[in-house]
């Protein structure tokens, strides 16, 4: 058909004009002649009106989209056929489109972009709610009528054949900028892929850019399905981390990592440009097609269902209020912990799992794991956990989940022996169960019962502190039980967690206790029976089962035990010796035990009828299995326990372990024959050393290896889980597996303990005499080539660091380089290269710095480490910013986040952020850098980065500079020095900061006692360069012409350097600081050239810029030839308003200040 022509009448409208044109047909400007009405009217192409299919479809969503009534939506007013033409007609609005907006005027402003998108992410929330999906949101369908955002296109306006928008010839007729990537895989597409693509036009919008731009369709597909979401700050690295925050949420290739609706992801932008986290809780307000397959909701987990129907619950109400409102803050995305704390027998796991029944009813999942008293198996409490959750769902395989599967059987992934270090092998089995609850969280809330933490074995808790310290946002409450007696240490390392919060239980009132006992009984009765109970619930409860009758005077004759224990022992007394024998057995086979095994230990007897007893008394109860019990309460088993001879319980101990040979576990059977005084605990207590090893459990671990024995191999393997666990006793236990290998004559043992000693790594500013001794002891063992003499070789390259032997460094350092390159083993070049970088930190290496790291990286795709590449391009990083190449530093750091986000281990993303802060600090953000700043600190910490308070430190005290602060940290400076006396650099700082204190003697002081024999007491390391940059800064604050010769002669062979401090900041070009110190001895002409110059080079640093300013016009002041005053006062004006702009309050007063005077002297 040919196009219809301005004036042509069509299905009484008149053609005005063409619109728009497409694969699917041309949209027009037209007047409805009946109505008078001016109309956008869509012509549907001949090839697919004349499709039966196709004309159905159009005319069922047609309807459906008509009913959609939003002020954001383009309202459908009219659908039908013409002369076999399908069209549609729509409200006309006489502006432009979002792409029309962005080509004209490149991007928009952060604040204007939100506010559009934030419009159209509402009429998608309507569109959703619905059941419509629009599966082609793009800046195209966003027309733009002032302010206001209109939606327009819905599915009926294309073919919805096709999510991959191909017509029948292949021919393109949409665009793939912005398909979320189910889309491209024929996946079920629902809501979410709408906030993909949203995500990818909010990011257009923000940068002027398409999330990925490619040359060929075909490289945009694989862009979407592999590459991580594009950053913002890559693009306007002055804008808020926030915006990339909600980008990259938006654009997760996981559409359960997305936002639950477009809405939410309206508020995150609209709280973003405002530097604030989104509040509101987070759901999907999808509803039919556009909600997806969603899984039916997991039954409540079987060990809470006697809790649940124990009767009424009482009493509670504030607890309840807390938990509810953690419940609606985690509904927003944000993880929250929660600690009930109390006596035994207060309802701690009766009001968690009140919590939890009424969470369920409201839709939420709710999963339950418990610590037992003795602690066999690893990570109990998520094992129980996860093996209800995947009993009833589906989990699709990772390289995470593997490591997973060797705890949880029921995933149903067979897990295989792995090379990679232990390290990374602990980090994917945390990853792997954050990923699962994520997942769950993304469905639905979730409610995680973590019960009895007192008895919670470190690798549950660090477990539990990863779970809760992942920065991705997940639905998730933990709600946490504890005795108030054990909360000490526990609740020490829970403080430390986001969102921790602790409830603490007191006793019932009176009348709760009546709400829980019922009106039956009189106020008397109820008043004595809370007195003597003390509003323990369980113990009332105990009491209520021994009384005739709820009267007063059955409480007299009965007289009320003083504890709980006292009346469990009378409630045990009223069974039959057969049913108080076999649960004694059983209180020393565990909390949970098994009816074969009471009855192998009790041969003849009716084990089944004396537990049906106890059942019945209300003392244990069925458990989720046949044929297997439980306790009640933990009371009950601890009460039996105790009440036998500590010889009685040996005996049954090594019963049970003989009876469990070849059915239980090593660690049950290193238990029981322990505690039977058993030497057969020996071999058992070993399998499950290295059974707890392998499952990353390493606290778990050294205690069953302590209870092995100390012969070598043991000591060696006990040091080794006691280090992975971060335990200071790990020292010991390798200076003893020391001593024992000398004895045994054993090198490799002593070069392994060796390596033990000195740690995994050196603590920056510590000289560790006793680790570099027994270190080179061990490589006095090694006169051939050998992998490990390599590796002491390293080791002792690193541990020299701050030991004042740079020669010896570099001579080990050679040698571990061609012992690698005779050997030709990777591993041994990886550790020799490593090394070598490391003595070359000084600032005149910085070229060969470079090309190590070039090796480094091409031997890392060689061989296919990730975690070898990201190291490489970390350092990297920090080598090209040295040598002033910021754009490539930049695109390094970009890899490195990719490779980053794909490892998700806190080393990696720790040296990310790191660079972040960098970036942000360049930038002038210094709330972002701030921000970021104790986000990378906290991801050192948990990756035990040696450097990390190092870090913190210098990235606080270099934004103080920036801000004209550093005076208010005179203290924190000298508690660095004499934290790290070996640390020079940290001494170089000081005298700046007694400078800008008005403490002028101090200052020069320090100075002075550096400046001999040309500062020869900074040692020639990676601090150097920055240590002599300071101290130019704080020579010219002096103004000591003798000593700024020396700083400028040992800082101009790098003048087209930068002065990098770690991965802490940037203090940019050594101009800046030649023209300091050029200043300081009176070649002002010099001075001009090298701040000229420097205003160039640091462009980009927004704060060095403003200080540079200063200095350059305090220079020109002092100078005052020509037009030197005029230029100075601009320079003042300009540096001004770059400090109000960066929040500069000191610099801004000093700047005030200064044009104050120059305006009186005028």
């Amino acid at each position: 058909m040919a196009e219809l022509t301005p004036g042509t009448e069509f299905a009484d409208h008149v053609i005005r004009g063409v619109l728009g044109r497409g694969g699917m047909g041309v949209v027009y400007r037209a007047t409805h002649v009946p109505l008078d009405r001016e109309v956008a009217l869509k012509v549907i192409a001949p090839g697919f009106s004349d499709d039966d299919e196709f004309r159905r479809r159009f005319r069922r969503e047609f309807r459906a989209t008509a009913s959609i009534q939003h002020p954001n939506v383009i309202p459908i007013f009219h659908a039908g056929e013409e002369d076999g033409l399908l069209y549609v007609t729509m409200r006309f609005v006489d502006g432009t489109d979002l792409a029309r907006l962005l080509r004209e005027e490149k991007r928009l402003e952060p604040a204007r972009a939100a506010r559009l998108i934030a419009q159209v992410a509402d009429a998608l929330d309507a569109a959703h709610q619905a059941g419509i999906v629009h599966r082609d949101v793009k800046p195209a369908n966003v027309l733009i009528d002032g302010e206001t955002a209109v939606l327009t296109d819905f599915g009926l306006m294309k073919d919805t054949r096709s999510t991959t928008q191909l017509t029948h010839a292949g021919t393109v007729i949409g665009t793939f900028d912005y398909a979320a990537p189910e889309q491209l895989q024929d996946g079920d597409v629902d809501a979410r892929a709408d906030v993909y693509a949203l995500g990818g036009v909010l990011y257009q919008a923000l940068t002027g850019k398409v999330p990925y731009p490619r040359e060929t369709a075909a490289a945009t597909m694989l862009a979407h399905l592999d590459s991580p979401p594009p950053s913002v700050l890559s693009i306007l690295p002055d804008a808020s981390e926030r915006l990339g925050e909600v980008v990259r949420r938006a654009m997760a290739k996981d559409p359960a990592a997305r936002y639950p609706s477009a809405g939410d992801l309206g508020r995150a932008v609209l709280a973003a440009v405002e530097d604030a986290p989104a509040t509101a809780p987070e759901r999907s307000v999808a509803t039919g097609p556009a909600a997806g397959v969603r899984s039916a909701p997991l039954p409540l987990p079987p060990t809470l269902a006697p809790e649940t129907s124990r009767g009424a619950f009482a009493g509670r109400a504030e607890p309840l209020r807390a938990l509810e409102a953690r419940y609606a803050t985690a509904g927003a995305g944000q993880r929250q912990l929660v600690l009930i704390a109390g006596e035994p027998g207060i309802g701690k796991t009766r009001l968690a799992t009140e919590f939890a029944r009424r969470a369920h009813d409201d839709g939420a999942t709710v999963l339950y794991g418990r610590s037992d008293a003795e602690s066999l198996i690893p990570y109990q409490p998520f094992v129980l956990a996860l093996s209800h959750y995947v009993a009833h769902t589906t989990v699709p395989a990772s390289r995470e989940l593997d490591e997973v599967a060797r705890l949880v059987p029921g995933l149903g992934i067979p897990p295989e022996a792995s090379p990679e270090d232990a390290e990374l092998r602990r980090w994917r089995l945390f990853e792997g169960v954050a990923r699962l609850l994520a997942g769950a969280a993304a469905e639905r809330p979730l409610v995680l019962i973590v019960d009895d933490l007192q008895w919670a074995d470190t690798g549950t808790l660090q477990l539990l502190g990863h779970v809760l310290q992942d920065a991705a946002r997940a639905r998730l409450l933990v709600v946490g039980t504890a005795r108030a007696a054990d909360l000490g240490e526990l609740v020490g390392r829970l403080r430390r967690l986001p969102s921790f919060e602790q409830l603490t239980l007191d006793g019932l009132t009176a009348d709760e206790t009546r709400a829980l006992i019922g009106d039956q009984a009189s106020s008397g009765f109820v008043r004595r029976l809370t007195e003597e109970t003390q509003g323990n619930p369980f113990f009332i409860e105990e009491t209520l089962r021994s009384l005739p009758e709820l009267e007063e005077r059955a409480l007299s004759r009965i007289a009320v035990p003083e504890g709980v224990k006292e009346m469990l022992t009378r409630r045990l007394a009223q069974l039959s010796p057969l049913t108080n024998q076999v649960l004694a057995v059983a209180s020393v086979a565990g909390r949970q035990f098994d009816l074969p095994l009471l009855e192998s230990l009790l041969p003849g007897e009716d084990v089944l009828g004396a537990l049906e007893e106890a059942v019945a008394a209300g003392l244990i109860r069925e458990a989720d299995e046949i044929d297997r019990f439980t306790y009640a309460h933990a009371l009950v088993r601890e009460t039996l326990y105790e009440t036998q001879s500590a010889s009685r319980r040996a005996r049954l101990h090594l019963r049970i372990g003989e009876a469990l040979e070849g059915h239980a576990t090593p660690a049950e059977l290193a238990y029981h024959f322990a505690e039977g005084r058993s030497e057969r605990a020996v071999g058992y207590a070993l399998a499950a050393g290295d059974a707890a090893f392998g499952a990353f459990a390493y606290d778990e671990a050294a205690e069953h290896y302590r209870r092995a024995g100390d012969d070598l191999p043991t000591l060696l393997k006990r040091g080794a889980a006691e280090l992975r666990a971060g335990d200071p006793a790990a020292r010991a236990t390798f200076t003893a597996a020391a001593d024992a290998a000398r004895t045994a004559g054993d090198r490799d043992a002593l070069a392994q303990a060796a390596l033990g000693v000195s740690g995994r790594h050196a603590e920056a500013g510590v000289v560790d005499e006793e680790g570099i001794a027994l270190l080179e002891e061990a490589l006095r063992g090694f006169d051939e080539d050998h992998l490990s003499a390599i590796r002491l070789r390293a080791r002792l390259v690193d541990r020299l660091q701050f030991a004042g032997r740079p020669d010896e460094r570099a001579r080990l350092s050679e040698e571990a380089l061609a012992m690698a390159e005779r050997l030709g083993d990777p591993r041994g070049r990886v550790a020799a290269l490593e090394s070598r970088h490391g003595v070359l930190m000084h600032i005149d290496h910085v070229d060969a710095r470079l090309r190590l790291s070039e090796e480094l990286l091409l031997l890392a795709k060689r061989l296919g480490e990730p975690e070898l590449e990201a190291l490489a391009q970390h350092w990297s990083i920090y080598d090209l910013l040295e040598a002033a190449r910021v754009d490539e530093a930049r695109h390094a750091h970009r890899r490195l986040a990719v490779l980053a986000a794909e490892l998700r281990q806190p080393l990696y993303s720790h040296f990310s952020v790191g660079w972040e802060v960098v970036w942000a600090q360049m930038a002038g953000r210094v709330e972002d850098a701030e921000r970021l700043a104790r986000e990378s600190f906290e991801l050192g910490r948990r990756a035990q980065a040696r450097d990390a308070t190092t870090i913190l430190a210098a990235q606080t005290l270099i934004l103080r500079r920036r801000e004209d602060a550093l005076q208010d940290f005179v203290g924190a400076i000298e508690h660095h020095i004499a934290q790290n006396p070996a640390l020079v650099a940290w001494r170089s700082i000081l005298p700046m900061a007694h400078l800008l204190g008005g403490n002028t003697a101090a200052g020069v002081a320090a100075f002075r006692a550096l400046a001999p024999d040309d500062f020869a007491a900074i040692p020639r390391d990676m601090f150097w360069f920055t240590a002599i940059a300071l101290l130019g800064e704080t020579c010219a604050l002096i103004g000591d012409a003798e000593q700024a010769a020396v700083l400028y002669r040992l800082l101009q062979p790098h003048s087209e350097r930068m002065v990098q401090v770690t991965q802490a900041a940037n203090l940019g070009s050594t101009h800046r600081f030649l023209a300091l110190l050029s200043a300081a001895g009176g070649d002002l002409g010099a001075a001009e050239h090298h701040f000229e110059t420097a205003l160039a080079v640091n462009r980009p640093l927004r704060p060095v810029v403003a200080l540079m300013r200063r200095e350059y016009a305090e220079m020109l002041l002092a100078r005052d030839q020509d037009d030197d005053r005029t230029r100075a006062e601009a320079l003042l004006r300009q540096t001004l308003r770059e400090a109000q702009e960066g929040g500069m309050s000191q610099l801004i007063s000093r700047v005030e200040s200064r044009l104050r005077d120059l305006s009186s002297t005028a």
